[in-house]
């Protein structure tokens, strides 16, 4: 009689205990809910202050005290800027309710520069709300971990130029360009070229930043260890099948104030070109080809000998004389690789010889409808060059040695 009690007591006790912890994770799940309408409220308010150009409604969203080159502040006249005039909340990832009122929610928001993108533009946000649900606000909506968005970058100026638009550091000497020629001047040198070569160049958002820890979160490196090697970047999300719609071109300050102007305008050309391809094409292309065009896209005209540019592979090949045998993989254009730097020598040299037997517009051209498929390989570029890998890099150490020969003395 006693143990049945027992077994009745444990049963009901462990029944209160299930409710229990079903009421409690239901009061979370309101919670949860109650502050993604917070969320979406407060984005909403900050949309409608860029839509408006209300600054004290930005304001009003934000826990910071600080001056306007806050951060959470600045970013409001730097999306002025831009001329974007609306954020859309794409997706919420994560919201964890904290102590004192806190929440933190990991948020994917979308925007577009009206002047070069040509879709919407998607940024991770963590976003840190205090206040409570009676009065919240945003204490920051950017962690360490995000990436970096050019908005999020202070004392920046933007300017309208031929390629687009520019941000560069607000004071001139923090990133100066080379010599006596301005960044809009670069540029549209750069831009020149590529028009040059290819009919349509593409408009786009080009940035050069105060310093190397912000490029290598623009680039969405997790840090900026080996970034020092980079010059510039290409960055932007890319759906499969898809041209790519929200490109930025990201230069490197440090290497930008190591080179001389030709050499700024080259990097500047040669990322051009991967803005323009993108663009242009739906499909994805072979590394090799890929780099092989923007190398000789940003070269072209360079008043300097090609025995000094190919000075290394030339070198190379007078000690390797069967060297190369095939084309440069996806892996060999890798920062750390030890045929990195070659590897662009050797893929310009296989498209500047492809250009000398064929029509390079013509080639791409003939390899756009592919059938919707969402890679270009190697195969196929061969094919439509008439050609094999063999006899192709045949032709490049021909190359090479007539090169080296020309220049001997």
């Amino acid at each position: 009689m006693n143990r049945r009690r027992g077994a009745a007591g444990v049963v009901t006790l462990l029944i209160c205990t299930v409710m229990l912890m079903t009421v409690s994770a239901c009061a979370r799940d309101d919670e949860i809910t109650r502050w993604t309408g917070v969320v979406t409220r407060l984005l909403a308010a900050r949309s409608e202050a860029l839509a408006s150009g209300d600054e004290d409604r930005w304001r009003a969203t934000t826990a910071s005290s600080g001056s306007i080159d806050d951060r959470e502040l600045s970013a409001f006249a730097s999306l002025r800027a831009l001329g974007v005039t609306s954020l859309t909340l794409q997706r919420v990832i994560s919201i964890v309710s904290g102590s004192a009122g806190e929440a933190t929610a990991v948020l994917e928001i979308g925007y577009a520069v009206p002047a070069v993108d040509r879709g919407q533009r998607t940024a991770r946000r963590t976003v840190v709300l205090t206040g409570g649900l009676a009065t919240p606000v945003i204490r920051s909506w950017l962690a360490p971990s995000d990436p970096l968005e050019v908005f999020d970058l202070v004392g920046m100026a933007v300017t309208q130029t031929s390629a687009g638009l520019l941000v560069t550091p607000s004071d001139p000497k923090a990133v100066p360009a080379t010599g006596e020629v301005t960044w809009p001047d670069l540029l549209g040198s750069a831009l020149q070229r590529v028009a040059t070569a290819w009919s349509d160049p593409q408009s786009t958002l080009v940035v050069v930043p105060r310093n190397l820890a912000d490029f290598a979160r623009l680039v969405k490196r997790s840090t900026a260890v080996g970034a020092e090697t980079i010059a510039a970047v290409t960055e932007g999300a890319r759906s499969a099948g898809s041209v790519a719609l929200t490109d930025r071109l990201i230069m490197n300050p440090v290497v930008a104030q190591s080179l001389t102007a030709e050499g700024v305008k080259v990097v500047l050309a040669h990322e051009l070109t991967h803005v323009y391809l993108r663009r242009t094409s739906a499909q994805e292309l072979p590394t090799w080809f890929s780099e092989g065009l923007a190398e000789w896209t940003a070269y072209q005209d360079v008043p300097v000998p090609l025995a000094s540019r190919w000075a290394a592979a030339i070198e190379r090949q007078r000690t390797e004389p069967t060297w190369p045998q095939t084309l440069p993989n996806e892996a060999d254009f890798r920062t750390d690789s030890p045929e990195f730097a070659l590897s662009y020598v050797i893929a310009e040299l296989t498209v500047t010889e492809l250009a000398s037997r064929t029509s390079i517009h013509g080639m791409f051209d003939q390899l756009m409808p592919t059938g919707g498929t969402t890679a270009i390989t190697t195969e196929v570029v061969l094919a439509a060059a008439g050609t094999s890998e063999a006899a192709l890099m045949g032709r490049v150490r021909d190359r090479m040695l007539s090169v080296a020969r020309e220049s001997s003395p």
